[in-house]
């Protein structure tokens, strides 16, 4: 399952559409792991700090027999450090950015994927 506020990334993967921030995105999730039948497929949060606070969100899910205590509370913790950035200036550059990251992941259909 893959749950974005990327318009780049729905009009050319099937997703779920987030209207709002990336934390909307990012809680959605958390929804979907707290229900116990999906886990992250990667971890939801770049390493660079300037990508972490991109507004632009994809974050991918697979279904699994349990969700991991281990992962929901690392994800809480680190949630609640970020600070995204909402200046409009860069808001294309960040949507192209998100949709590469999603496209590394290697789902299988880059080739369908517009960036």
């Amino acid at each position: 399952m893959v749950l974005s506020n990327n318009d780049r990334v729905a009009a050319s993967y099937p997703c779920v559409f987030v209207d709002g921030p990336a934390d909307a995105v990012l809680r959605t999730a958390l929804d979907y792991v707290k229900g116990g039948r999906y886990t992250f497929y990667a971890h939801p949060f770049a390493g660079d700090v300037r990508l972490l606070r991109n507004p632009y969100r994809t974050v991918v899910l697979e279904e699994t027999d349990g969700g991991s205590t281990r992962d929901i509370a690392f994800f809480l913790d680190r949630l609640e450090s970020v600070v995204f950035d909402r200046s409009p200036a860069a808001s294309e550059d960040y949507k192209v950015i998100d949709c590469d990251l999603f496209v590394s992941l290697n789902l299988g259909k880059e080739d369908m994927i517009q960036c």
